[in-house]
């Protein structure tokens, strides 16, 4: 039930002004093909969704095959003027963005700088470690400038920021980083080409957002394979004598994307 209650809210969630209609089409649904909601995230229909989550990811692909990856999160609080507490209240969110292995983090703008002390000492009272919580802590390390805790995890570097948002406010999320990687520009045939791929991986029991990716690279180079191969990806001219290719969608499920690149 969880991905076809996502897909149905997904698809009403950007109707600020209707959240009865919403909720009625949830149970209609619900009712018509007999949901077992108990195997749901959330039980009730009113909790789908109370934050609109919006992904867009860009990738600009410099000319000596460095990739710069921007990725950029708006969370928009629906909440405040609803009959439930819980929805009401300031959001507090540990964020975290799993990127590939080694990527190097260059900025962050939108987290909310905030480091709490363990409420007790833990050592002193014998606390038994948890050796997966463990192996994160003592990975970890802290980026000064922008307070961000990156650290290793399922294969991934990680970085993580606490984020706030008020009801009926919306805040914007920035990280940018280099990839561990490159895209060989110095091809010295026509028949030679590089790849480029992109998994973006929906998180377990979350409904699902709004993504966008967007891969920006040198008008000197021409896509001779990609997937998706129909019109869910759009090509353009960029800025600065640049291309760039676009794929738009609802991450209900695993999301990829592939190219190969030869010279034009």
């Amino acid at each position: 039930p969880q991905l076809a209650v996502s897909r149905l809210a997904g698809r009403l969630a950007d109707n600020e002004s209707t959240p009865a209609l919403k909720n009625r089409a949830i149970r209609w649904f619900i009712d018509r093909y007999g949901v077992d909601m108990s195997e749901a995230l959330e039980p009730e229909p009113e909790a789908y969704p109370s934050f609109n989550a919006f992904f867009t990811r860009e990738a600009n692909i410099q000319d000596d095959g460095t990739i710069i990856d921007t990725v950029t999160i708006i969370r928009k609080h629906n909440g405040g003027d609803t009959p439930y507490e819980w929805w009401n209240k300031v959001n507090a969110d540990y964020l975290r963005v799993y990127v590939p292995k080694g990527s190097q983090l260059i900025s962050v703008e939108g987290q909310t700088r905030e480091f709490n002390s363990p409420p007790l000492d833990y050592n002193a009272l014998g606390f038994k470690r948890d050796p997966q919580v463990q192996m994160e802590e003592d990975s970890m390390e802290i980026d000064q400038e922008t307070g961000t805790r990156i650290y290793t995890d399922a294969g991934k570097t990680v970085f993580a920021n606490w984020v706030y948002v008020s009801p009926k406010e919306t805040v914007t999320i920035k990280y940018v980083y280099t990839l561990p990687f490159k895209v060989d520009l110095s091809l010295s045939s026509e028949s030679l080409s590089s790849a480029y791929s992109l998994l973006a991986q929906k998180q377990s029991g979350s409904l699902g957002s709004k993504f966008i990716s967007k891969i920006n690279y040198p008008d000197y180079y021409k896509i001779s394979w990609q997937y998706p191969e129909d019109d869910s990806i759009t090509n353009k001219k960029a800025l600065n004598g640049r291309k760039e290719i676009k794929l738009e969608s609802y991450l209900v499920t695993d999301s990829f994307i592939g190219l190969t690149f030869t010279k034009n």
